[in-house]
C-alpha cells in the first residue's frame, strides 16, 4: 500500500501552528503553479458581523495563473492570488480541525511532503 494511499485511510490528525502555516503556503505554491477552482472568502468585520466573497477560479494567461475576468485596461496582465486568499483556499481544500475538505488527496501529500521535510531537519540536527 502507497503512502499517500494510507494517509488517505488515517483518521486526521491535530495540525500544529507551524503544520498550518506550510499548509498554507503549500496551497499557494500548488495554486499558483496548477491554478485553482473557485472558493469562498470569510472575513469577520466588526468583531461579529461576517462578509462572504465568492472568488473565481483561475485560468492561465501569459504563463501565470490568474483569476478569471481579472484582464482588463488598467489591469492588462490580471490579478493573482495573494497568501491571504490562499489561507482561504486551504480551509477549502481541507481543514485538519474538522477532517474534512475538497482536496483530501492533496493534503495527504502534503501530509508526506511535511514528514519527509521535519524527518530531514532532524535528522540534520542529530548530525550536528
Amino acid at each position: 500500500m502507497s503512502r499517500l494511499f494510507s494517509r488517505l485511510c488515517l483518521p486526521p490528525r491535530p495540525a500544529t501552528p507551524a503544520m498550518k502555516e506550510a499548509w498554507i503556503d503549500y496551497t499557494w505554491a500548488h495554486a499558483k503553479e496548477h491554478g485553482w477552482e473557485p472558493f469562498v472568502v470569510y472575513q469577520i468585520v466588526n468583531g461579529t458581523d461576517v462578509e462572504v466573497y465568492k472568488k473565481p477560479g483561475a485560468f492561465l494567461h501569459t504563463g501565470t495563473w490568474i483569476y478569471c475576468g481579472s484582464v482588463s485596461e488598467l489591469c492588462p496582465y490580471g490579478v493573482r492570488m495573494t497568501r491571504e486568499e490562499a489561507e482561504a483556499l486551504s480551509l477549502q481544500r481541507w481543514s485538519a480541525r474538522l477532517g474534512a475538505g475538497t482536496r483530501p488527496d492533496l493534503y495527504a501529500a502534503f501530509e508526506v511532503q511535511y514528514d519527509k521535510e521535519k524527518s530531514g531537519k532532524s535528522c540534520l540536527r542529530a548530525r550536528l
